[in-house]
């Protein structure tokens, strides 16, 4: 979804224009998404929380291992209530600057963005900057947005990690049931609930403390979409999900960085 990054300048950049509200098309292809701390109490309630294998961030299962998000029906719509965060904060990214040696300064930032997003297709768009080449008033929300993400990424690798150290995660699968055979996927690790349940009260403490404890329950509370959620209607139909009453009823939800 973010290939081809460059780097935003306000000078080769600077008659730039973006649409704020396109289809999801250019995230049809996702089927697995990552998470910031923050939204994970919210992404428990459609979405299957899952954990790599080799550590990072918490994901979310948007497929059935197919490359296909069953989360974006054929006209683009999206078919839940939430929008993860790494979804909504497309085109743009942030990306770091290579501190020269011996530099003792924090990490720098530069914006980028996907030059071929549908956001910039046409010139009917916002400007990112104004008439002196400043970053406009859209460009400095997103900016604003993309550097509280990035902490929030960072407090949710760190999160996994303390539940990693505390040997609470291990390698398991997820089985969706069908008329025929099951579905089974796997490649990332689930909670070990003997070890969490077995865990001291300081050990508790210490997950509460860090926020790691929402993340635990999150991931729990997922677990009963195995039965009821868009990705188990997917596996049991065998094809593309349609937009439900309820769902479309919520109306748009999509980032407008307004």
């Amino acid at each position: 979804m973010f290939e081809s990054l460059l780097v935003l300048d306000k000078q080769a950049h600077r008659d730039l224009r973006m649409r704020v509200s396109v289809p999801y098309f250019y995230a049809q292809n996702l089927s697995m998404t990552p998470l910031c701390a923050e939204e994970v109490l919210q992404v428990a309630r459609e979405f299957l929380i899952v954990f790599p294998l080799e550590g990072g961030v918490p994901q979310a299962l948007l497929g059935l291992g197919n490359e296909r998000n069953v989360y974006v029906d054929a006209q683009g719509r999206w078919l839940a209530r939430y929008v993860p965060a790494h979804v909504r904060r497309y085109p743009f990214m942030l990306g770091t600057v290579p501190l020269a040696e011996g530099a003792t300064e924090n990490r720098q930032f530069v914006l980028q963005f996907v030059e071929n997003a549908p956001h910039f297709a046409d010139s009917q768009g916002r400007p990112l900057f104004d008439v002196t080449g400043q970053p406009s008033e859209l460009l400095q929300r997103v900016q604003g947005m993309l550097m509280t993400l990035q902490k929030d990424f960072e407090r949710a690798l760190a999160q996994v990690a303390q539940l990693s150290e505390l040997g609470l995660l291990k390698a398991g699968e997820l089985t969706f049931k069908q008329d025929d055979k099951p579905i089974r996927l796997g490649g990332f690790r689930l909670l070990d609930e003997a070890a969490f349940n077995a865990l001291p009260a300081e050990a508790l403490q210490q997950l509460r403390d860090s926020g790691a404890l929402n993340l635990v329950y999150a991931h729990k509370v997922s677990m009963t979409l195995l039965q009821d959620g868009v990705l188990a209607e997917a596996a049991r139909m065998h094809r593309q999900m349609a937009p439900s009453a309820d769902v479309l009823a919520q109306g748009d939800v999509r980032l407008s960085f307004d």
